[in-house]
């Protein structure tokens, strides 16, 4: 209801709520309400609207669009790298882009894009946002590990989440 440029931003979906039945149309509206506010300028609404547009055509199974998507927001126009290693706009082209590599079977190198974000966690103190993104984290990881048949990986990374404290 409130339709603001901060109001879209801090709607933020995550790589996570790709999936369940009946989100895409809402992911769609998230991102076109986000583009809107965004316009052509370079901002971290943009960058994530477009993060959401090219996990939405993965999820439609245009690797190609997703790819040329996450490619235009890492550095083809350059938006990204404006804003530095921003944790916030990193995971969501990384979660993508290890989307992107699982559905062609590229195993190794959609673990290594699912891991950098840990990366970028380490300077976070301890606290409830850091374990929202861990178990964020975890989850998009286990996710990927079950699609790729590593169950050795599921069964690590679902230990790592119940370990996760989820209370101060």
């Amino acid at each position: 209801r409130l339709d603001t440029a901060i109001g879209w931003y801090r709607a933020t979906p995550v790589a996570r709520y790709l999936g369940p039945p009946g989100i895409v149309p809402a992911l769609q509206r998230y991102a076109d309400g986000a583009l809107r506010h965004a316009g052509e300028g370079n901002s971290p609404l943009r960058i994530i609207a477009i993060a959401v547009q090219a996990l939405l055509a993965a999820w439609a199974g245009r690797p190609d669009d997703a790819e040329a998507l996450v490619f235009r927001e890492e550095g083809g126009r350059g938006d990204i790298r404006w804003h530095g290693q921003s944790r916030s706009l990193l995971t969501q082209s990384q979660l993508c882009r290890s989307l992107l590599h699982a559905l062609r079977g590229e195993a190794d190198a959609a673990l290594a894009a699912a891991r950098r974000p840990f990366e970028l966690l380490e300077d976070e103190p301890d606290g409830p946002r850091r374990r929202i993104v861990q178990t964020v984290l975890l989850s998009q990881e286990a996710r990927l590990a079950a699609l790729l048949g590593r169950t050795e990986l599921l069964r690590e990374r679902l230990d790592a989440l119940a370990r996760v404290p989820q209370h101060d």
